[in-house]
């Protein structure tokens, strides 16, 4: 039967179970296996789920052909809606209200109809019989609804019951009397309880099902917990049964075993022939034996090894520098004299339990050794701290600056307590913390020298002030008072302003050397061209080595190269140098020797290992080596090297000086980062004497 409408079918081939039903006009109500009334025309053989027209009360016409529908809300509020005009109100319409009080009027007047006239409701004669002890599963129809093959005479009464909870009891009560098991589906179970009466206990389907699984639940939870029960009892008496078997059963009895021992015992038969339960209780228990085994010979092992323990610890001839091999000759004899056993311990057991004892030796001389460690740590770094503090003392008074060595204050420091205290130190030596000293200047100077130049930049764009050769340091000071003074007051020392001074100077002259080297490179590549001029220029009457300057010249003025090379005292020069070179190839072509020079390597050329450009920092503030290291931009020792190609020196020929003083600082950082490289150099024998001193110092080698 579909959903929406009854299927249309032959009311006399229906055998399946309904619900009690009553005839009326030829129409017959009854129930679809769901619990759903519908209506039946035993003429026409036609089924409907709405009431027939013929069976309406004047009421229920009334609601039928109104346009007015009742509705309800979730909360359970009732209003009412027009059908036609979509209007929705609360309360009850006056001409639907209308309309209902002259339908009930009238049903009042009309006359009733005689007993006789009215088919008497009866109930069906319920079966009488108990449950059998397999219930059998309803088989399912899937054809049309199936009416019953009878007509009752009278309708059957439905319960009434006081609450839900009464309701629902006796609808569970209805389940259980049936012999409805709990996996059953709601229909196989609606079909063996839909012709009770007291499956109406509950008004609506929704219901009956909501209770047949809420008791499906509750019935399935049950057998399972009988169930439970049921095997925990045959498991403990089969346990039961084992351990009164004592020492027959052992960890190691097979299976088979027990079936000859225990298989008629009743503990062994109410299983039932489930032999696979009763191999699984088996090898529980015996697992669960050899597990306490297990637990067994561990406590007597853990017993021997704190036997063992308190034996190691009654011999005092152990001591903590005692090797195992000596220990076990002194245990074993005490062993044989008190008869003391060790059961359950193997020989690595022995040798865990000294090692542990003879750890515990350990921790008292360790103790002691670890104080006298920390001591003499406290103790260094205390000389540290007091020969640190000497050194600050000797920069206050100005006897250590930047340029200090070694060499220089050791005489001064060598009697000092706090230089004594600090020699042999194993970490920083006396030489080593001298030299951070040193660094941490040079650091400072080095920020101090970046407010210096910077300020020196201002001054330049203000007043084209830079500082030469002629400068004077009181003119450097003033200027950098008129720009900012607290550089000289506050931010740079007064031995600083004097080391930037000299460095500045220093670079100054430097760039002197180098223009006046600058001019003089390019005098001599003046006459090199020229002297080139001479021998390649005139190719059609080549000089000859008995021409004269005189006779030449005339013929050499036009060239570009005589033109250039204004002093006429340097042309004659290069001409009479070419002429002797000249003279020597004729001689040496005379006298056989035709090996062939290279022209460019005659004299008058520029070698390629003339010097170049002054490197920045050539002309350093400070000149000594400290340590070893590549030195800063203070005490600059680098020298350029001096095999450079002639294209790579020509591009720098004419280049004019760097006077920019960011270059240095670029420089600096450069060679910075290789200032912790140490050698083994010093930077003069008289350091090297002194660092010797130092060194085979007796006072130090103490």
């Amino acid at each position: 039967m579909a959903k929406s409408t009854p299927s249309t079918t032959s009311h006399g081939s229906a055998t399946a179970t309904t619900s009690a039903s009553f005839t009326c006009h030829g129409l017959e109500r009854t129930y679809n296996p769901e619990g759903k009334k519908y209506w039946f025309n035993t003429v026409t053989k036609q089924s409907t789920w709405e009431k027939p027209v013929e069976l309406l009360t004047p009421e229920e016409r009334v609601w039928k052909y109104s346009p007015w529908k009742e509705y309800t809300t979730p909360e359970g509020k009732k209003y009412y809606s027009n059908t036609n005009t979509k209007e929705t109100v609360w309360e009850m319409p006056i001409e639907l209200k209308e309309q209902l009080d002259n339908a009930r009027k009238t049903a009042a007047e009309a006359m009733p109809m005689p007993p006789s006239a009215v088919p008497p409701p009866i109930a069906l004669q319920q079966q009488q019989q108990p449950p059998p002890q397999q219930p059998i599963r309803p088989m399912m129809s899937t054809g049309a609804p199936l009416m019953s093959h009878f007509v009752p005479q009278q309708q059957q009464a439905i319960p009434e019951f006081a609450t839900k909870e009464e309701a629902e009891q006796a609808f569970f009560g209805l389940l259980r009397e049936t012999g409805v098991r709990p996996d059953w589906t709601w229909e196989e179970a609606m079909r063996a309880i839909i012709t009770k009466p007291l499956y109406r206990a509950l008004r609506t389907t929704a219901e009956r099902k909501a209770a047949f699984h809420a008791w499906a639940d509750a019935e399935a939870k049950r057998e399972r917990e009988e169930r439970e029960q049921r095997e925990i009892k045959l498991k403990n008496d089969f346990f039961n049964m084992l351990k009164s078997q004592g020492d027959t059963i052992k960890s190691y009895t097979r299976y088979r075993t027990l079936v000859k021992l225990c298989g008629q015992l009743p503990a062994f038969t109410a299983f039932q022939n489930d032999d696979r339960t009763r191999e699984a209780y088996f090898d529980e228990y015996i697992q669960s034996m050899q597990r306490d085994e297990k637990d067994r010979l561990r406590e007597l092992r853990k017993e021997s090894m704190e036997r063992f323990s308190r034996l190691l610890r009654s011999i005092p001839e152990i001591m903590y520098k005692m090797s195992w091999e000596e220990a076990k000759a002194l245990y074993e004899q005490k062993q044989q004299e008190e008869g003391i056993t060790f059961v359950g311990m193997d020989m690595l057991d022995f040798f865990s339990v000294f090692e542990e004892y003879n750890r515990q030796l350990w921790e008292e001389p360790l103790t002691e050794l670890n104080k006298r460690v920390i001591a003499r740590r406290r103790k260094d770094r205390k000389a540290r701290e007091g020969f640190k503090g000497l050194l600050r003392d000797l920069v206050n008074n100005h006897q250590i600056n930047v340029r200090t060595l070694w060499k220089e204050i050791y005489p001064t420091i060598k009697d000092d307590p706090r230089y004594i205290a600090a020699v042999g130190l194993p970490d920083s030596t006396p030489l080593d913390m001298f030299w951070d000293c040193i660094d941490d200047l040079d650091e400072q100077l080095y920020q101090q020298k970046k407010l210096v130049y910077s300020a020196l930049r201002k001054k330049k764009a203000e007043e084209s002030f830079d500082v030469d050769v002629d400068t004077p340091f009181e003119d450097f000071l003033k200027a950098l008072d008129d720009v900012d003074p607290r550089i000289k007051e506050e931010q740079v020392n007064e031995t600083n302003l004097r080391f930037i001074y000299e460095h500045l100077q220093s670079k100054a002259v430097q760039r002197v050397k180098d223009e006046k080297r600058r001019q003089e490179k390019k005098l001599r590549r003046k006459m090199d061209k020229f002297r080139h001029a001479l021998k390649h220029g005139l190719k059609n009457q080549p000089i000859l080595g008995t021409d004269t300057w005189e006779a030449v010249k005339p013929r050499v003025e036009h060239f570009e190269e005589y033109q250039e090379l204004e002093d006429d005292s340097l042309r004659e020069e290069v001409f009479d140098k070419y002429i002797k070179r000249l003279k020597e190839k004729l001689e040496n072509k005379a006298s056989g020797n035709d090996e062939e020079e290279d022209d460019e390597e005659e004299e008058g050329m520029i070698k390629d290992d003339e010097e170049g450009l002054v490197d920045d920092n050539a002309a350093s503030m400070s000149s000594h080596h400290r340590r070893g290291r590549t030195p800063s931009l203070s005490r600059n020792h680098h020298k350029r090297s001096r095999s450079r190609s002639g294209r790579s020196r020509s591009r720098r020929e004419f280049a004019p000086p760097r006077r920019d003083y960011d270059d240095e600082f670029e420089e600096y950082d450069r060679l910075n980062k290789r200032r912790r490289q140490t050698t083994g150099g010093y930077s003069s024998a008289e350091e090297g004497e002194a660092l010797d001193d130092y060194l085979n110092e007796p006072r130090r080698l103490k």
